[in-house]
């Protein structure tokens, strides 16, 4: 989910596209034409960046899934997705890949033994659960979701992940909204954002 301030093309914003340019600009730019901007939802003056339209279109995800496999780092052992869209481009990931997939839920949604991290948000506080020994201590892994706001989900998963034994070898997103400035909670860690938007 997408809430920006402001109508922002993703068009216009092809300097902000380097690493999904990896692909070519011709299938970078069909990606970006099926991404909408939908005024005023879920409130009035905020712009819904909705990407749902590549995972709708076979070519655009196609197009999608090479760009991470080409910036795809070595050691990689399982693909982590968060929910909900994370489960849709982490699954089909992994497939591509070869390698597992798992996925890191919201409380109760996954059958116990789990171990669980509790993280703050803006209004409230949410959790993150991972069944316990779904992956084995010192194993590789790549977290993926749709996009990096403000970075408090994916701060939990990193530190879920971590206390379970895993090494993250890195992160990927659709999209980076950079002005949250929330990559500095990944310093030191590999980053696939494959679309930025700046303000």
């Amino acid at each position: 989910m997408l809430l920006l301030k402001g109508v922002i093309s993703f068009k216009e914003r092809g300097k902000m596209n380097e690493q999904l340019e990896i692909i070519g600009k011709q299938k970078a730019d069909y990606i970006l034409s099926t991404f909408n901007d939908i005024p005023n939802f879920p409130k009035e003056g905020v712009v819904f960046k909705d990407i749902m339209g590549a995972i709708a279109d076979p070519k655009a995800f196609e197009y999608l899934m090479e760009a991470f496999i080409k910036l795809m780092p070595e050691g990689v052992k399982y693909i982590v997705g968060i929910e909900a869209r994370g489960f849709i481009l982490g699954v089909a990931l992994a497939q591509k890949l070869g390698i597992g997939f798992i996925p890191l839920r919201k409380k109760g949604k996954l059958p116990p033994p789990v171990e669980s991290i509790t993280y703050s948000l803006e209004y409230g506080s949410d959790t993150l659960e991972i069944q316990k020994g779904r992956i084995e201590k010192g194993a590789g892994v790549f977290v993926i979701d749709d996009v990096i706001a403000t970075g408090g989900t994916v701060e939990a998963a990193k530190k879920l992940l971590e206390n379970a034994g895993a090494i993250i070898k890195g992160f990927g997103f659709v999209i980076e909204l950079t002005f949250f400035d929330a990559i500095k909670v990944l310093d030191g860690y590999k980053v696939i954002s494959l679309c930025k938007v700046a303000d």
